[in-house]
């Protein structure tokens, strides 16, 4: 019995040690899960809590583009005055009268004309097969195109005439007119300045350039192509008269004068002339003065639209209605589809306060204006119609 005791007091102790461990590690589980939560950190769960949302890229406002409307001048109708019929709308009422340029002019003398097809020196032979016609020349073809304004067909055939002899300036130049004429003014310039390369003596050319120059309102190359053709030409009086009209429209009165005197000087009968001097005194409001001038236009061509068109302004500008009636009654009576002198008898009428042919004058010119597409005139109806 001496021997077994020990043993049993042995396994004893041990089972206590090992209850005792169990214990401790329950007492301190227990203990742990009987910790309170760190009140540092947020509660998920607690609606009272301010979570700030996660960062998000700074990305601009889209900007909304609002279209605004310019800020154009109240139209007076007691300011309105009369214009013709390319006046620019300046902002306040029309009263510019540009003077007329004459038109590109086409060369038809070639310093280098078209090769003739070889011919045989043999004794022509009788035969009964009808003879072929013989084919126009393609220059002179391109001519006769452009005289009657078949502007893309004579652009076509002296294409091909400079494809065959790409350094026919008289061609070129003849295309570019016909450019012109359709309205496309940088390939009419480019044409004309190939020209030019090719013959920089080429008077004609400066000058259609410079009308082309003076078309875009780019008035300082006009200028410089005006006095190249005169130069060449010094009796080149068609090239004074739109030289002077290139100084008028840059309001160089005195030099716009000059040049019309040098044009009468070489060509007295130059009706052009007239008309234009008018329109400098006009701007001068020399009305008197441009009256006179315009009386001398249609003393050398009396079915003039544009001139009594032009000297109804003046006479308007003196408020002499009734005359200023008669001028534009004249000038439609020569030319019905004449819309700016609708607008300005209307504006005379309306002076008169005759209210019915006012309106049916103004919606006549409207009518007319969208027809042929003059931006200008229609703004300046619009501005006359809204008062």
């Amino acid at each position: 019995m001496s021997g077994f005791l020990p043993l049993v007091l042995t396994l004893s102790q041990t089972r206590m040690a090992t209850l005792l461990i169990i214990l401790l590690v329950v007492v301190v589980l227990a203990i742990f899960m009987a910790q309170p939560d760190d009140p540092s950190l947020p509660d998920p769960q607690d609606p009272t809590e301010d979570n700030p949302p996660p960062a998000v890229p700074d990305i601009p406002a889209t900007q909304i583009m609002v279209a605004v409307a310019e800020n154009t001048p109240e139209h007076d109708p007691d300011q309105a005055w009369p214009t013709e019929q390319t006046s620019a709308v300046t902002g306040e009422p029309a009263s510019e009268q540009p003077p007329e340029l004459l038109e590109p002019t086409s060369e038809d003398n070639s310093s280098e004309p078209m090769p003739d097809p070889p011919s045989d020196d043999l004794p022509a032979q009788q035969s009964n097969i009808p003879l072929e016609q013989p084919q126009p020349d393609p220059y002179q073809l391109g001519n006769q195109l452009l005289e009657t304004k078949n502007y893309p067909q004579a652009i076509a055939v002296y294409s091909e005439v400079i494809r065959q002899h790409p350094d026919h300036a008289e061609a070129l130049n003849n295309r570019a007119n016909a450019y012109y004429g359709s309205g496309n003014y940088q390939q009419a310039i480019t044409d004309y300045t190939t020209a030019i390369a090719i013959n920089p003596a080429f008077t004609k050319a400066y000058y259609n350039r410079g009308n082309t120059y003076y078309a875009v309102q780019q008035y300082q190359q006009a200028l410089a192509d005006f006095s190249r053709a005169i130069e060449l030409n010094p009796k080149y009086a068609e090239a004074y008269n739109n030289r002077g009209s290139t100084h008028l429209a840059l309001k160089a009165y005195q030099e716009a004068v000059d040049d019309y005197d040098t044009a009468l000087d070489i060509n007295p009968k130059f009706v052009e002339v007239y008309n234009n001097i008018g329109n400098v005194y006009f701007q001068l409001k020399k009305f008197d003065e441009a009256i006179d001038h315009y009386n001398q236009a249609l003393a050398i061509l009396p079915n003039q639209p544009v001139a009594y068109n032009n000297r109804g302004n003046a006479y308007f500008a003196l408020a002499d209605y009734p005359r200023a009636i008669q001028d534009y009654d004249q000038a439609l009576s020569l030319q019905p589809d004449y819309a700016e002198a609708y607008f300005n008898r209307g504006l005379t009428h309306r002076r008169l306060s005759n209210y019915d042919a006012a309106g049916k004058d103004m919606n006549q010119a409207l009518q007319l204006a969208k027809q042929q597409g003059k931006i200008a005139l229609l703004h300046e109806l619009n501005a006359a119609m809204q008062n």
